[in-house]
């Protein structure tokens, strides 16, 4: 009885999909996306209409991935820690515990391997420890229901509950972004082109001075060109390249959001608060190119923003989903409100899927470059063209090719184009690209900040320096924490220039070093011949040296130091051109602080030659 329902479920979507696939090109992964279990035991099947599903066990406060196969016939649901088979069973080895946790954000993504068919590998966060893992399911193991076969593997630690998922431009691999706790350092994965593994890949930033927190979203657009991601600072968009991996900032914006989404042309992200109220951000050509940006309040109401494979937008709010029924038109989204009635299951969280997988486009500009004067390589991605037509955007001769190279000559944004025909069939696709600045020189920065290490102090940086990623110094932690005063130095490089380094000077106001010695030898030999002093965290000194009987033998006033000062040459052991007899001399110094405080320091120093 399941398997004829099975395939009288699988008939009436597969014609449905067809019929969807064929008007809107989409990448045939969509199928993948045809169930969903979320929430409080939610689910829905895509159809005309939409069904709304009682037999899921998934519970979950937040983060849950939903898989079907090509086909559209469920594989697996997970909330992060548990994982259901398609019977609604939980997967073999029953023991078996993922590494995510049901109130994260992001708890989980998950992907088919691009190379065998069989496996699907499962990255989890888990927000109290930090750490990203990732496990692996076999899917025709126990009769096709699925079984863990590796588990909890840690790929990286000290990250957010930010994930985002996508293929990348050729479309033979996927690629996870993972954002590090304390800073805007991203953390990129790809599987293992010849085994079920999941690998490290590299580091890209721009960086971020401000803790961004650990509560975020991100997501790619489906076409891969945008990655956006929220935070309790607000929202950040970004420029991707999908190919060779890179990312330039191009907004900053002031909004309190908790979940978002692209529309299905990647022309808008909408977004969602934690009091359920939406909104949009145009990212139309014009705005782009001309750095226009603006939060705007829309109607609708919801918590968390989805595509689905209908191409429309889905909010969830509380017992029901609302609904964009027309995502890419900026000016008339129409919205409509609790489009599929829940029966009383509460949900607060929709479930992640790659974001490519809801792309419309065949075709994919792909190519390689970051700075001005390198050798762009552009091509086309999803088939073999008959010819294509390029324009790269910056008001130079247009090129024919399926191939072809160009040079920016400046740093900025460029709307590339391609014109493609292939089969007597026109394609126009676009993609922005993007030349990295040049660094500035290295800096010099006395750091002043609160003498409260107990969780690390935060390190302020050149924001010039921003555009590159950040290889600390000794004593510095990733995101910039230090735990006492100090020099400490900081490489940024941005792939463009030569890298520069920030040397980071940290005084505390009511902090100061004073190293004096109890000896020297002014002998002139060269070695120990005065009585000098380091310092660190003073500005202004006043010494005075007495003799045993308490007549005062030197005494000086220096200002300007700067909080930092390293063998600062005192005494010669002279009184008025005279040596001094050999013997025990007393001092009394007094220190003006950077904070402005005072404090003197009381000792005695053998002069001997």
């Amino acid at each position: 009885m399941i398997l004829r329902t099975v395939g009288s479920v699988l008939l009436f979507i597969s014609n449905w999909a067809f019929c969807l696939l064929s008007a809107n090109a989409q990448n045939p992964n969509i199928y993948r996306t045809n169930y969903w279990y979320f929430g409080s035991n939610a689910g829905i099947l895509f159809g005309n209409p939409i069904q709304d599903l009682s037999d899921g066990v998934i519970n979950t406060v937040e983060g849950c991935v939903s898989i079907s196969d090509i086909n559209g016939v469920l594989l697996f649901y997970s909330d992060g820690v548990t994982v259901w088979n398609k019977n609604h069973l939980k997967m073999a080895p029953l023991d078996h515990i993922l590494g995510g946790n049901s109130s994260t954000v992001n708890s989980i993504v998950a992907f088919p391997h691009p190379q065998f068919p069989n496996i699907y590998i499962l990255i989890t966060k888990e927000h109290l420890t930090s750490e990203l893992t990732w496990s692996v399911i076999d899917i025709n193991l126990e009769n096709g229901l699925g079984k863990i076969i590796s588990q909890n593997n840690i790929v990286a630690v000290n990250q957010s509950e930010a994930q985002s998922l996508t293929e990348n431009c050729v479309r033979n691999n996927y690629i996870t972004l993972s954002v590090r706790t304390k800073d805007e350092v991203f953390f990129l994965f790809t599987a293992d082109e010849d085994s079920a593994k999941l690998s490290f890949i590299k580091n890209i930033c721009p960086y971020s001075f401000i803790n961004s927190g650990s509560q975020t979203t991100m997501k790619f657009s489906p076409n891969n060109n945008f990655l956006a991601r929220n935070s309790s600072n607000g929202l950040s968009i970004y420029i991707f390249n999908d190919y060779d991996y890179e990312l330039y900032k191009i907004a900053d914006l002031s909004s309190q959001v908790w979940g978002l989404e692209f529309s299905p042309n990647s022309k808008i992200v909408y977004l969602t608060s934690s009091n359920s109220e939406v909104s949009k951000v145009d990212l139309s050509n014009f705005n782009v190119l001309n750095n226009n940006y603006l939060v705007e309040p829309i109607n609708g109401v919801g918590t968390d923003i989805q595509l689905g494979l209908d191409g429309k937008l889905y909010l969830a709010y509380q017992y029901e989903l609302n609904s964009f029924q027309n995502p890419n038109s900026y000016v008339n989204p129409d919205y409509i409100n609790n489009l599929v009635s829940l029966s009383g299951k509460m949900n607060l969280k929709l479930p992640t899927f790659p974001s490519s997988w809801f792309s419309v486009d065949k075709y994919r500009i792909c190519y390689s470059g970051k700075c001005p004067f390198d050798n762009y390589n552009f091509f086309i991605s999803g088939g073999l063209p008959d010819s294509v037509l390029w324009n790269f955007g910056d008001n130079t001769p247009v090129v024919w090719g399926n191939s072809v190279s160009h040079i920016y000559a400046q740093s900025g944004v460029f709307l590339a184009q391609a014109i493609v025909y292939s089969n007597n069939q026109v394609d126009t696709i676009t993609k922005f690209v993007f030349s990295k600045d040049n660094l500035p020189q290295n800096s010099f920065v006395t750091d002043t900040i609160i003498c409260t290490f107990e969780e690390g102090a935060k390190l302020k940086f050149p924001e010039e320096h921003f555009t590159s990623c950040p290889s600390y110094g000794p004593g510095i932690v990733n995101g910039g924490y230090v735990y006492q005063p100090g020099t400490y130095y900081v490489i940024w490089d941005n792939g463009c220039s030569a890298p520069v380094t920030d040397t980071i000077h940290v005084i505390c106001p009511d902090y100061y070093e004073a190293v004096i010695p109890d000896i020297f030898t002014p002998n002139q030999d060269g070695v120990n011949d005065n009585f000098s002093i380091e310092l660190k965290g003073v500005e202004e000194l006043r010494l005075y040296v007495y003799n045993r009987w308490g007549a005062k033998v030197f005494s000086t006033y220096i200002t300007g130091l700067s909080g930092i000062s390293q063998g600062i040459n005192l005494w010669d052991g002279t009184f008025n051109g005279t040596p001094c007899t050999d013997g025990v001399y007393f001092y009394v110094a007094d220190f003006v602080l950077t904070g402005g405080n005072t404090q003197s320091q009381k000792g005695t120093i053998t002069l001997t030659r």
